[in-house]
């Protein structure tokens, strides 16, 4: 009986390392030969926008393009380990500063809604000095002369804007006058399209939060886009605005958009997956 059982197990570990060895092989044998399909040189682009074919950006006259760029991170929503605004750093036990690999003093996790509540927690301001304020340090933090540097000393030709829902929609999730929703936008775009640099428009905080970092604007840390019907009827409400915009009211800017990066970081619950419900609500804002 022994002898049949070690038999089975026998034959069976031979199949299984066999079959191991036949997958490896055609792996091995596929990537080898494997070729990228070969790309047009040129297309009919009649759209004015960049458009993809294949594997392949390819700009309003037809010709390939690579975008090359940078992240103009920290100016619409605060990133707290790009540059930190927290107060004092963290600190050990034994009081020295808490540092990264790098040598570098870490700070508290600092989000755009801390950011706005301690503004507006100042009894002196109200919502035209608070507006008034954010318009300066938006326009002090990227300045026209860092779009021409970033073309002509960097060799760049594309910038990455993250932006806040709270930039295009109010706090009770209805629409701002479009003027004043796209007042900074229509700005940034226009001096990038001066030095005919693209711009990708990044909605990197949703309604809610879409991933509940800190870097989403979420104060409470949680996710809040996904399980909220409200919070995903806003943000495609932001998408149609956005597009209707730079469709419509803006086509000129809107040539030099290159693309919709639609959610930063989409996860649920800090998790870092994410599921059948998050993939429906990218294909209902695809639609959008």
């Amino acid at each position: 009986m022994k002898k049949r059982v070690f038999k089975i197990v026998g034959f069976s570990l031979l199949g299984l390392v066999l079959l191991l060895g036949i997958t490896v092989g055609w792996l091995a044998i596929y990537s080898k030969n494997y070729k990228i399909p070969e790309q047009a040189a040129f297309i009919e682009n009649s759209t004015g926008l960049i458009q993809a074919s294949g594997r392949t950006l390819y700009d309003a006259n037809g010709q390939p393009i690579q975008l090359k760029g940078i992240n103009a991170g920290q100016i619409l929503l605060q990133e707290g380990w790009m540059s930190p605004f927290g107060i004092e750093p963290l600190k050990n036990k034994d009081g020295s500063y808490v540092t990264d690999a790098d040598g570098n003093v870490q700070y508290p996790e600092f989000g755009e809604e801390d950011f706005r509540n301690a503004i507006a927690s100042n009894p002196n301001l109200n919502m035209h000095h608070i507006d008034g304020l954010l318009g300066f340090y938006w326009k002090a933090f990227f300045s026209e002369e860092d779009f021409k540097f970033i073309k002509e000393e960097l060799g760049m030709n594309c910038i990455r804007l993250p932006f806040y829902y709270l930039n295009i929609l109010n706090e009770d999730l209805t629409r701002k006058d479009e003027e004043d929703a796209f007042r900074f936008l229509d700005w940034f775009i226009g001096c990038a399209a001066e030095q005919e640099l693209y711009v990708i428009l990044d909605l990197h905080g949703a309604p809610g939060s879409q991933n509940g970092y800190e870097h989403s604007g979420a104060a409470e840390r949680v996710a809040g886009l996904w399980d909220s019907p409200e919070n995903r009827a806003a943000t495609l409400e932001l998408w149609k605005m956005v597009s209707y915009h730079y469709t419509n009211t803006r086509p000129d800017l809107g040539a030099w958009i290159a693309t919709y990066d639609i959610l930063n970081e989409p996860t649920y619950r800090a998790s870092g997956t994410t599921t059948k419900e998050r993939w429906e609500v990218f294909d209902q804002i695809y639609d959008v």
